[in-house]
């Protein structure tokens, strides 16, 4: 029985390190905008590799809350969801700004 745990428990700390790098290898981000200078905000661009949702971080970004004051702090703002095209250069979306 000793033997066995002892084959098994490496094999099992293996697979959840194996597990635990494929999720965080899921989420890539790009920095848009870096902290510093006078206006001291960061824009990060996130992107779930897997599933194509996008969204933007935004620290000491100025917004307006529920209740009609302006504020300053940290937004997450989903962006929407990457669909493949059928070939290069292929138009997936277009949208008219009026």
């Amino acid at each position: 029985m000793k033997k066995l745990l002892i084959l098994l428990v490496p094999a099992l700390i293996l697979t959840s390190k194996v597990a635990f790098a494929e999720e965080n290898d899921r989420y890539r981000a790009v920095i848009l905008q870096q902290g510093g200078g006078s206006e001291n905000r960061a824009k990060v661009f996130i992107i779930d590799s897997e599933d194509g949702h996008m969204w933007t971080w935004e620290d000491k970004t100025k917004f307006t809350t529920k209740n009609g004051q302006i504020g300053f702090g940290t937004q997450l703002i989903y962006q929407g969801k990457v669909r493949p095209g059928s070939a290069s250069g292929e138009i997936v979306e277009q949208v008219m700004n009026k």
